[in-house]
């Protein structure tokens, strides 16, 4: 494996218990190693947990009120915080993304109309995950019910999840490439994937891809189309070594791996060995 990169298959986990259960979806940390997540449906906030701190707190949203004015979400879904703390969040039931200034719990929409779903280039129909590039000059917003992936300037590689399959992009190209699984094909093989969500590329180009369907993490080599699982068991479950449903991936700066177990309503933490 490029880097030499190995972690321990046992989750440990972070955020979300059986008394606090956390939907969680999308995953992002920081600069500083603090982890932020998504609670879809249970808070409708986004939950902040500092590097070494036991317990998360809420970073944006308001606790268990889903509504479309300035303090609230309703189903965020992903997660990105910028070089400055900024905190960006896909409101996919708002139709919106929202920037929380860094220390502020009031969300500014920045792109989208708010409750109004549209195909329109200024509207979203349930935006689910986005990033931003290395620059943090554009974001990029997954689309989803309108299967598009959208381009937006910050001042004002994308997964084909039904298609079972990632396409990457060179920038300027009309067109994408295949880099992993087959075009509308699902399966459990090395070389399958099914309904994949997130997406994570590192320093050696190797490509880490949640593959919710089969309940997985699968690694990609740079230049190889065979995955290695490197967490998840293929089964579904609630076990240390298990996922249901996973979406979001991020990274730590020691390269430990989080992940968004969401139908278990947690984050799980693999240590990097």
């Amino acid at each position: 494996i490029s880097g030499n990169l190995l972690w321990n298959k046992t989750g440990i986990t972070v955020i979300g218990s059986s008394s606090s259960l956390v939907p969680a979806s999308g995953v992002f940390v920081d600069l500083n190693d603090t982890l932020y997540a998504t609670d879809e449906t249970t808070h409708y906030v986004i939950w902040r947990l500092l590097k070494n701190a036991v317990n998360p707190t809420i970073a944006a949203g308001t606790s268990g009120s889903a509504g479309p004015n300035s303090t609230q979400l309703n189903f965020p879904n992903d997660v990105y915080v910028d070089k400055s703390g900024n905190i960006y969040v896909t409101d996919c039931y708002n139709h919106r993304v929202q920037k929380f200034s860094s220390g502020s719990n009031i969300g500014v929409t920045i792109a989208g109309v708010t409750g109004s779903a549209g195909s329109a280039l200024n509207q979203f129909n349930v935006p689910r995950y986005l990033t931003l590039d290395s620059t943090e000059t554009y974001m990029y917003i997954a689309d989803y019910g309108n299967h598009r992936v959208m381009r937006y300037s910050t001042s004002s590689t994308s997964v084909n999840t039904g298609g079972h399959s990632v396409i990457r992009w060179t920038p300027g190209a009309l067109s994408g490439s295949f880099v992993a699984g087959v075009p509308g094909v699902s399966g459990s093989t090395s070389t399958l994937l099914t309904n994949p969500n997130g997406i994570k590329l590192d320093s050696y180009m190797n490509m880490y891809v949640v593959d919710s369907g089969n309940h997985r993490v699968q690694m990609f080599c740079a230049n190889s189309n065979t995955g290695i699982t490197i967490a998840g068991n293929g089964s579904v479950g609630s076990g240390a070594t298990q996922f249901n449903d996973p979406r979001g991936i991020a990274f730590d700066s020691a390269m430990n791996m989080y992940i968004g177990d969401s139908f278990n309503d947690r984050v799980q933490k693999f240590m990097k060995l």
